[in-house]
């Protein structure tokens, strides 16, 4: 933010920015867990990719009970949902959609990162659903990534909304609009400039009539 405020950049605009580049990070760097052979979902025989390995096989096998425990019977020797593979391939499709977004249908300062957080979110909540190597909120079964998704979608899709009915109706906060302010600013200074000038030259003409 101080870096925004000495380089005279919008943090909204950097914010539309950064939710770009997430996505295009995310998508890529999910590719680590399938090289690392890690954060894998649960047994799945259906699915149109699948993985499997030695180390999958061990890590399934030293965490059988406390996967168990909550819910969750594995099979070791049974492939499982290649998850990293999931988020890649959504968040990479996110990048495309909101970079036309920015270029063609961006209507607020803000309005990418948003969209970000809904999209990335949403995913969120279903694939970490099928992982076996998610947190849990204290003894309870429920999963903590997903509750944070849940709120980040929840609460960005209300943003939006009233983002989007406020500009509708014409009283969406300068601060968001995308017209340049410096711009109206520096049309009205002249505008006012000229309406002084014009009654100057009347008051003269005025004087010269009288005299």
């Amino acid at each position: 933010i101080i870096g925004c405020k000495i380089g005279k950049i919008d943090f909204r605009n950097l914010l539309d920015l950064g939710g770009l580049g997430l996505l295009i990070g995310q998508g890529i760097g999910r590719w680590g867990n399938f090289f690392n052979q890690e954060a894998f979902g649960t047994n799945t025989t259906t699915a149109p990719f699948r993985m499997w390995s030695l180390k999958i096989h061990d890590t399934l096998a030293a965490s059988a009970d406390t996967l168990a425990a909550k819910g969750m019977d594995v099979d070791p020797n049974v492939p499982v949902h290649p998850t990293f593979l999931y988020e890649s391939v959504w968040c990479i499709l996110g990048f495309f959609i909101l970079n036309y977004i920015v270029h063609k249908r961006r209507k607020y300062k803000g309005e990418v990162f948003l969209l970000y957080g809904i999209w990335y979110g949403l995913e969120r909540m279903v694939v970490e659903g099928l992982r076996t190597d998610s947190l849990y909120v204290a003894n309870t079964t429920i999963r903590v990534s997903q509750l944070l998704s849940a709120i980040i979608v929840v609460a960005f899709l209300v943003m939006h909304i009233i983002n989007m009915v406020k500009l509708k109706k014409g009283t969406l906060p300068q601060r968001l609009s995308l017209a340049t302010a410096p711009a109206t600013a520096n049309g009205a200074n002249a505008e006012s400039v000229e309406k002084i000038k014009d009654n100057n030259d009347e008051r003269e003409n005025e004087d010269v009539t009288n005299n």
